[in-house]
């Protein structure tokens, strides 16, 4: 037997509703009743709740303009939302697609508190103009037009952009009395820091997973919710899982992760809630015709939808192109471990991006002790490790004796003008008997001393870890390796890259060129194809998944560090092959009169 609906917008009205002969101080006495209502809440709704299901209206999918119904997901976003309130705290809600977060957020919370909060202004923002247009156009602007003409006030100034100031006007002294409550929505993409100059009893950041400035613009919308160290006003943060950018995806993540020391309230809504359309799927996931509503009378049948989302993942789970399945999954999360798997836009074969994703998602679901500390000497100069939250050091595990360690270093030239270019100092340890990366250091600062320092404890910690470094902004690295007697740490300039054996001069590192970086980037995958069970580090799923097209300094240091396993391998076969050479004839290739041709030559083999 289905549950009755919490709150039915007809019966309510046939009972509580305005009578249609009333007289203007009947209309008067019930509006009023109405506003205190609004504030106080009704019937188990809170005040927001009831204003949204008894006075607004909606526009949905199909163009269609209605009353919103009672349902149970809705019904958690506004208690988080008076929760917030409430505790002084701010929301991040995190949702499967087409929950309505802009609809409550962007359209009837701000018309709410311009009405109950005379005086007040209201502060929205997207991930693009665009959204924020639309969202202006189809979500505020509904709410407001079709408020009853009793309590609808007047519109002092409008812009199509986003922009009412609510009240009236006086057009011969220029006073405003009534509410002068006001709506802005800011682009923030190109100004991140547009929220500072106001004052707000609400802050609403759409879609900030996609937004590519969203840490920002969280951070600088802090001072428009607070008096002194006071918040006056929650600022919600809402997102859709699907795809993201990788600053909105870290903001999210960090949110979350620190939610308690950031003072934020967290709330996921999973992809099996609040379904009312879903079309019925047979034995081998095919659709019958019929539409299914896992939501009856807005009550979740949240098994039911589980059911249907695992099938749908069965059936996409068929195909070989696994992109399909992660975009459906990522759309419609069934828990958030499943929302942080951050999207790909680099340049890595889809079957290596799709090993990551399956990677990513165990990391999420088990959370490996990744352990955060500082390194330090004690007394007797003995390498120590203690725990810190702050450290830019990340350890999986200690180091085994016995066990063979190496390193790759991804260098920043400590320039003035280059330090600005978001890049960080890399380090990364690998264990070679595991074929696992054990630890690894990022770190930007403007003092090579401290963090070359850094980096040295880090490979002698591993059993004095060889690192491969990229020369071509690491002289000032490599001068600070020289002047503390520590170039023992840094290994020689590889004689293998791929094709061939070239002469060792004795210099350090490699430079990095198209012919080093085509190596670099085969190794690279070459590891990530074998290995990427042994990933275990969220950082490095992030970064390759974003390799060459944003700063990617851990995974640009793990193919320094691939550049050199790679030549310990190679150059072990050759060295073993020394005691017993032979000569031997091979074809190869050389640039003889202007084109290539192929040539005998003795090489030892």
């Amino acid at each position: 037997m289905k549950k009755k609906s919490k709150f039915d917008y007809d019966e309510w009205w046939a009972k509580y509703g305005l009578p249609t002969n009333a007289t203007p101080k009947e209309k008067d006495l019930w509006w009023g009743k109405e506003l205190e209502y609004w504030n106080t809440g009704r019937f188990g709704l809170t005040g927001a709740h009831y204003f949204a299901l008894t006075q607004a209206t909606v526009k949905d999918a199909r163009g269609y303009k209605k009353r919103p119904i009672w349902r149970d997901i809705d019904e958690l976003i506004y208690e988080g939302y008076e929760e917030a309130k409430r505790s002084n705290n701010d929301l991040f809600i995190t949702k499967r697609r087409e929950v309505g977060l802009s609809l409550i957020f962007g359209g009837i919370i701000p018309v709410w508190i311009a009405l109950t909060k005379p005086g007040s202004t209201t502060l929205i923002t997207s991930a693009d103009k665009q959204r924020l247009e639309e969202l202006f156009k189809n979500k505020t602007r509904i709410v407001f037009d079709h408020l009853d003409d009793y309590i609808r006030p007047g519109v002092i100034s409008t812009r199509q952009q986003g922009y009412l100031h609510l009240g009236q006007k006086n057009q011969t002294t220029g006073s405003i009395s009534g509410l002068d409550s006001q709506i802005v929505t800011k682009e923030t993409v190109d100004t991140p820091t547009a929220f500072e100059a106001y004052r707000a009893a609400h802050v609403f950041i759409d879609e900030s997973m996609l937004h590519p400035k969203a840490d920002q613009v969280y951070k600088s919308a802090q001072a428009s919710v607070k008096s002194g160290f006071v918040k006056i006003a929650p600022i919600i943060i809402g997102g859709s899982a699907g795809e993201s950018t990788s600053v909105g995806q870290k903001l999210a993540m960090n949110l979350w992760n620190n939610a308690e020391n950031l003072n934020i309230l967290t709330l996921f809504l999973p992809g099996n809630k609040g379904i009312m359309e879903a079309p019925e799927l047979d034995e081998n996931g095919k659709e019958t015709g019929k539409i299914l509503n896992f939501c009856p009378n807005g009550w979740s049948d949240e098994e039911g939808a589980k059911a249907w989302i695992m099938k749908t993942r069965e059936k996409l789970d068929k195909i070989e192109d696994k992109s399909f399945l992660n975009s459906f999954i990522k759309q419609y999360p069934l828990d958030i471990q499943e929302v942080f798997s951050f999207s790909a836009e680099g340049n890595l074969p889809k079957h290596i991006i799709d090993k990551l994703n399956t990677q990513e998602r165990i990391i999420l679901s088990s959370k490996p002790a990744i352990d955060t500390s500082i390194l330090y000497r004690d007394v007797n100069g003995i390498i120590q490790k203690r725990p810190d939250n702050t450290s830019k050091m990340k350890f999986l595990h200690s180091p085994e004796p016995g066990h063979t360690y190496i390193a790759g270093i991804d260098p920043i030239p400590f320039i003035s003008k280059n330090m600005g270019d978001g890049s960080k100092q890399g380090i990364v340890i690998k264990d070679i008997d595991l074929n696992r990366y054990v630890a690894h250091y990022a770190e930007r600062d403007s003092d090579p001393d401290q963090i070359v320092n850094n980096m040295i404890m880090l490979q002698e910690y591993y059993n004095n870890a060889v690192a491969m470094i990229e020369i071509n902004r690491g002289g000032v690295v490599l001068e600070k390796y020289k002047q503390l007697d520590k170039l023992g740490l840094l290994a020689k300039k590889p004689i293998y890259l791929g094709k061939n054996f070239s002469k060792s001069d004795g210099s350090y590192g490699y430079y990095k060129n198209d012919h080093s970086s085509e190596r670099g980037n085969t190794y690279l995958i070459e590891y990530l194809n074998k290995y990427s069970e042994e990933v275990w580090f969220l950082e490095f799923i992030e970064e390759a998944k974003n390799y060459l097209v944003e700063n990617t300094d851990l995974i640009d240091a793990v193919v320094a560090c691939e550049l050199l396993h790679k030549n310990m391998v190679e150059r072990y076969k050759l060295q073993e092959k020394k005691y017993t050479p032979t000569e031997k004839e091979i074809p190869m290739l050389e640039y003889v009169n202007g084109r290539y041709q192929r040539v005998w030559k003795k090489v030892k083999i």
